[in-house]
């Protein structure tokens, strides 16, 4: 197989790998690259020369090229010329951050190498590279079509010699993008619609007439039993009443003198009757409340109301009603039901109640 074959094989093999990484990446841009070129082979003098190539841009993350390469070195051998380094190479780029101005990139590639000395036979043997290197964009826009371009690494090849020798490169220069895709049309506007028409308010139902609450159930004594229910309508107020609104209290006119528990004679007849009425309803009982006027301190009022509460019940129990059905109890001068200012008034104050359970 000739050189050229070889060249355009290993081509192929780089642009197959560049496409593999991104098959479904449309392509971007071609570009051309010429490089100042270093090399200091293993075998003879470094020194400057170029290299210049053509590539293409298969997606965001590859980049494929072909280059060819020349420098001249002394060979340092007595009774030589110049030996002269002429290289075809197929590479390929891994590039990151493309979207930013410094675009860092690792690079590999595979060649033919053909080396001789100046007026004698040359030598065509593969070569093999690795290095790394970045792009510089030109310009505020990152995708600028003009970039420099830098790179370093080894290059392997089968030395003069036959050994194998290892030879650094260093190369600068520029890089000059050009074709791609077009960039896609900017999208129509749309057309501005007039916005719909509001839909109609309905009109807020009238609002519900007040209706006047009814007025409250009369109740004339205010015992809490309204009059079409009340069969005591005219009880006395305060009076506790039963669930017909008739008075569970019988006040019991029984008269004491000043400080005195003894009951007076004239209130005889109404204890009596008071008697007869337990005997006519057994099924009322309740409390004797006994009460005092304001004359003398609290305490001993409290003692004195005790008193005549007991001597009720007393005489009351005394009739041969049950004992169990009252009870006696005092609450000294607190419930006054007249004003104490007054001898009338005091006298109404000492007195017995007898309010129903």
């Amino acid at each position: 197989m000739n050189i050229p074959a070889r060249i355009a094989g290993a081509f192929a093999a780089v642009m197959a790998l560049a496409g593999i990484a991104h098959a479904n990446a449309p392509a971007d841009t071609w570009y051309v690259a010429p490089q100042a070129l270093w090399v200091d082979p293993q075998h003879a003098d470094s020194a400057t020369g170029w290299r210049a190539a053509v590539g293409k841009s298969f997606s965001e993350n590859w980049d494929g090229e072909l280059a060819y390469a020349s420098t001249k070195h002394g060979s340092g051998l007595a009774g030589t010329g110049d030996l002269k380094l002429n290289l075809i190479e197929a590479d390929a780029k891994r590039v990151w951050n493309r979207d930013q101005r410094f675009s860092p990139f690792i690079e590999f590639g595979l060649g033919m190498l053909d080396s001789g000395f100046q007026g004698g036979s040359s030598k065509t043997r593969a070569a093999a590279k690795a290095g790394v290197g970045a792009l510089w964009a030109l310009g505020s826009d990152p995708r600028s079509k003009l970039a420099l371009i830098g790179d370093l690494g080894l290059r392997v090849e089968d030395g003069v010699h036959g050994n194998t020798a290892l030879d650094p490169y260093v190369g600068l220069g520029l890089r000059f993008a050009f074709g791609g895709a077009a960039p896609a049309p900017a999208p129509k506007p749309a057309l501005a619609m007039p916005p719909p028409a509001p839909a109609p308010v309905a009109a807020p139902p009238p609002p519900a007439p007040v209706v006047a609450p009814p007025p409250p159930p009369a109740d004339r004594d205010h015992d809490g039993v309204i009059d079409n229910l009340d069969k005591c309508p005219t009880t006395p107020a305060g009076d506790k009443v039963d669930a017909q609104g008739c008075s569970l209290t019988m006040p019991l006119l029984v008269q004491f003198d000043t400080a005195k528990a003894t009951i007076k004679p004239v209130s005889f007849p109404e204890l009596d009757a008071f008697v007869a009425f337990l005997k006519a309803v057994p099924s009322a009982k309740g409390e004797l409340q006994g009460h005092t006027d304001n004359v003398g301190k609290a305490p001993y009022n409290l003692t004195l109301s005790q008193a005549r509460a007991d001597a009720v019940r007393a005489y009351v129990v005394g009739k041969g009603i049950d004992a169990a059905r009252l009870i006696a109890k005092g609450y000294g001068l607190t419930q006054p039901v007249a004003d104490n200012k007054t001898a009338e008034g005091r006298t109404k104050n000492r007195r017995v109640l007898f309010v129903r359970n």
